[in-house]
């Protein structure tokens, strides 16, 4: 007669086998990184380097410059399981005009803290050296599962609506969570994260189960995307180490309240939604020097095709399965998500959002105070 092992707990690993299994996990994600296909592009991009937060004026010109339908047909890598890079081609001497060292906006070279020590600093890091990577095999089914079920519990618990902040870029909304910067010169925790028009006990539940979900996007996505970026863009992880250490020490309480809130330190917000974003756009919110993640989730059952990444500037679009990341300048790039037909299809956007960042290396725009050496 077999033991009933229905109502017996789950065996506890000790953290000697934790260590060893996710050393060789990292050690088989770097290895499926070995089948690499870089795409070179003729010149750089560059028709919206000096472009405002203006969508229409975005679709408009790609629009003029690009044809679309053609491009829509065009797979640029040649399999599902290669890592796909587009490396950064040189700019041309009036590209170099409209930005700074490591393509920074130029409206960050009059703040104060934009001192020559700073512009060393950032000459010295240099630029992330691609346009665009699609890393394959960032998450196992196993880890998809987790998160997507996480996250179906969370909208099943009833949260308040994701405030429709994309409209230009999609016909569904998404939720924001973390830290945001939008409007303010100060970051603050987003609407979303904080469910303040719920009532007790109801919002504690749907916080609950919003910080198990994120809790599992910082012990799965965030080591792997770490791995990755120090590995292939450093100059990401250097950028961002002074902003974290500002960021942390700003939110310090609120981190040990809610650890769950504390993503960094690649990027402090992650945008969550079924679906795909299918308007051509630019993520004007976010950091033009750094890398967007876009990390997409497919269900136990889920049953989809589409959503591929298309980004006319770079000739075509790449295909992004579940478990499948691409990390891009998408304030550089302008891009969408490909239809998707079928269901089970969760996509996550990991940024951060350009005023945190700014304010946290050179200082708010407009303040007139003593210059601060960043590094």
């Amino acid at each position: 007669m077999g033991r009933n092992t229905k109502n017996r707990p789950p065996r506890k690993r000790s953290p000697s086998k934790i260590a060893a299994n996710q050393a060789a996990r990292d050690a088989q994600l770097e290895k499926r990184q070995a089948s690499k296909q870089y795409h070179l592009l003729s010149c750089f991009p560059g028709e919206f380097l000096r472009c405002k937060n203006n969508q229409a004026e975005v679709q408009t010109t790609i629009a003029a410059n690009y044809n679309l339908a053609r491009l829509r047909r065009v797979v640029l890598p040649k399999d599902d399981n290669t890592t796909f890079l587009v490396p950064v081609p040189p700019l041309t001497d009036k590209q170099k005009k409209l930005v700074g060292p490591a393509m920074m906006p130029r409206i960050l070279l009059s703040r104060p803290g934009f001192t020559p020590q700073a512009n060393a600093w950032v000459e010295e890091i240099g630029q992330v050296p691609f346009l665009l990577a699609r890393f394959v095999d960032v998450l196992t089914a196993e880890e998809q599962s987790l998160l997507y079920e996480a996250y179906q519990e969370f909208l099943a618990a009833n949260p308040s609506r994701p405030e429709d902040r994309g409209k230009n870029r999609s016909d569904t909304a998404a939720y924001h969570f973390c830290l945001w910067a939008h409007y303010k010169l100060a970051a603050f925790i987003t609407r979303d994260s904080l469910q303040l028009k719920l009532k007790e006990p109801h919002r504690a539940q749907v916080l609950t189960l919003l910080d198990k979900f994120l809790s599992l996007v910082i012990s799965l996505i965030v080591p792997r995307l770490s791995l990755l970026v120090n590995h292939y863009a450093p100059q990401h992880i250097a950028f961002m180490a002074p902003v974290y250490e500002k960021i942390e020490a700003q939110f310090a309480a609120e981190f040990l309240e809610r650890p769950a809130l504390k993503l960094g330190p690649l990027f402090f917000a992650v945008a969550v939604k079924h679906g795909s974003s299918q308007y051509i756009h630019l993520d004007g919110n976010d950091f033009q020097a750094l890398w967007t993640f876009i990390v997409v989730i497919s269900s136990k059952d889920g049953k989809w095709m589409g959503g591929d990444f298309f980004a006319p500037q770079l000739g075509g679009r790449i295909p992004v399965r579940g478990g499948q990341a691409i990390a891009a300048q998408t304030k550089i790039l302008a891009h969408c998500g490909m239809e998707v037909h079928g269901e089970g299809r969760l996509v996550l956007t990991c940024f951060s959002h350009n005023a945190m960042v700014a304010k946290a290396l050179f200082g708010p725009p407009k303040e007139r105070r003593k210059a601060v050496v960043v590094g």
